[in-house]
């Protein structure tokens, strides 16, 4: 749950700085050896009520389509899967490539965006917004 304070002054009134990585180009996918998953190295259980759609399918997928080695036991509706350690686990697990973060402000703030995204070297970047805090704590300092 995101917590914000209700804003005093109107969109256009602010200014939003972001020092961004966005996932589906600042990172790739990995495999669970390179990300030292828990699953992967010990092994895990995965439970399912197979009496519910969703559980039903899970169960299913797991038992045909899964390729994963595994012991199930059932009690009542729920199956309960053992993998083996070694094997690829469920999750995709991403890593950082070596691409720089990108700096930007845009006008407006969390309600709407009011202009285009600038984008800023770091320096530039840092420069920008301590010159608009600046401005900022000039203009409460005047009242």
């Amino acid at each position: 749950m995101v917590f914000r304070l209700d804003p005093q002054l109107p969109t256009q009134s602010y200014r939003t700085y972001q020092a961004i990585r966005p996932r589906k180009t600042h990172t790739r996918i990995a495999s669970c050896g390179e990300v030292d998953c828990e699953a992967y190295l010990n092994g895990w259980k995965t439970t399912v009520d197979v009496s519910t759609s969703l559980g039903g399918a899970q169960a299913n997928y797991i038992r045909m389509k899964s390729g994963r080695h595994f012991l199930a036991s059932q009690a009542g509706n729920l199956v309960t899967f053992v993998f083996s350690a070694g094997q690829k686990c469920f999750a995709e697990h991403r890593v950082d490539i070596d691409k720089p973060t990108i700096f930007l402000y845009r006008g407006g703030d969390w309600r709407a965006t009011t202009s285009e995204p600038v984008i800023l070297k770091d320096r530039d970047w840092v420069d920008h917004f301590a010159n608009h805090q600046a401005t900022l704590a000039d203009a409460i300092e005047r009242g």
